[in-house]
């Protein structure tokens, strides 16, 4: 029976995984065109900057590289793994620029429409600034859950896979997240 963390993995994907751990350059590229896009919404929905999260990205492949022997199948999912090497180099950045994840109104949710008004655009502009200052509040576990979940439309099962974490600690990790964000709304309204 398959351990815990190749339970949902198919069989291409351990072997592009084991090839890429013996050094194999070619599955190491496979890797990375496999799962660029998702580590970049990842850190884009959480830091809001095209650039920085472009540079975030590459940073997160240079360090699958170096350190992708240290990961093990059998303890979680390889999106996991790498979810936590983005989420630990974004943490490390913003730590030592001394600032937090900036909200810029630039990805699909947030785009204006052209017949937007004005009054309409500054209330969508508040209102991106208002759901940062409260996922801001939250745990690094719950934040990424609502990320995924609301802000990149992952439905539970597949947020799960991506955390490594099973499907009830993230409806629980929702649940509380959501519980969260009501409370800091009813006691700083936005």
């Amino acid at each position: 029976m398959p351990a815990k963390g190749e339970r949902h993995m198919p069989v291409d994907e351990r072997q592009v995984i084991e090839k890429a751990r013996q050094g194999d350059a070619d599955a190491l590229v496979t890797l990375y065109r496999r799962y660029y896009d998702a580590i970049y919404a990842f850190l884009y929905h959480r830091i809001r900057h095209q650039e920085m999260a472009e540079d975030l990205t590459a940073e997160v492949f240079e360090r699958m590289v170096q350190k992708i022997i240290t990961y093990r199948p059998t303890e979680r999912p390889f999106l996991a793994w790498l979810y936590t090497l983005a989420r630990n180099r974004m943490i490390d950045v913003l730590r030592r620029e001394n600032r937090g994840p900036q909200w810029q109104p630039l990805d699909a949710e947030l785009r204006t429409p052209a017949h937007q008004t004005p009054e309409a655009q500054a209330e969508q502009s508040l209102t991106a600034e208002c759901l940062h200052r409260v996922l801001t509040r939250l745990t690094p576990d719950q934040q990424q859950v609502i990320t995924l979940k609301f802000l990149q439309g992952y439905s539970n099962a597949e947020v799960a896979e991506r955390l490594g974490k099973p499907v009830g600690a993230v409806k629980s990790l929702q649940f509380r997240a959501l519980a969260a964000m009501r409370r800091i709304l009813e006691e700083e309204p936005c």
